[in-house]
């Protein structure tokens, strides 16, 4: 059960994790204006919908896709369109994808918080989410409200 406690507890395991996640992100530089991998046609849709108000199912995949361009949508309309806008609205929500996955862990699965900073920093690390965090792709949302489905459902 989600208790504040928790966090109260374990603040700074997210904080390290928080630090961490910031040092990667500086080594990596998510910053440009151009799309990497394939999420210019997510870019796309998100600046189509942002644009028009309605989305475009003019292309693949668009129409399973409607919540990830509205989130992006909600940061494009609070900052403007950019790659670099939508790489850290990905960016937001792959960080709170970790930070509940450490809370996830430490109150269900593993009793003690430096095993689960452990785990969680190998889940931060994993090649996979750590590139796809760092672009408008949906992989790294999608695992991460997965996380947050699975810790609030428990």
């Amino acid at each position: 059960m989600f208790h504040l406690a928790s966090i109260k507890q374990n603040w700074k395991y997210l904080l390290l994790l928080f630090c961490t996640f910031l040092l990667a992100e500086i080594i990596i530089n998510p910053l440009g204006n151009f799309p990497l991998n394939d999420d210019w046609v997510y870019a796309k849709a998100t600046l189509l919908f942002h644009e028009k108000g309605i989305p475009d199912a003019d292309c693949w995949g668009r129409a399973s896709l409607l919540m990830h361009i509205i989130f992006g949508n909600f940061f494009t309309s609070l900052f403007g369109f950019s790659f670099t806008i939508l790489r850290f609205s990905t960016l937001f929500l792959s960080f709170t994808g970790i930070a509940f996955a450490f809370l996830f862990l430490r109150s269900n699965f593993l009793n003690n918080s430096f095993h689960s900073f452990s785990v969680t920093l190998l889940f931060l690390f994993n090649p996979l989410y750590l590139n796809l965090s760092n672009s408008f792709m949906t992989d790294a949302p999608f695992i991460s409200t997965l996380i947050l489905a699975l810790f609030f459902y428990y």
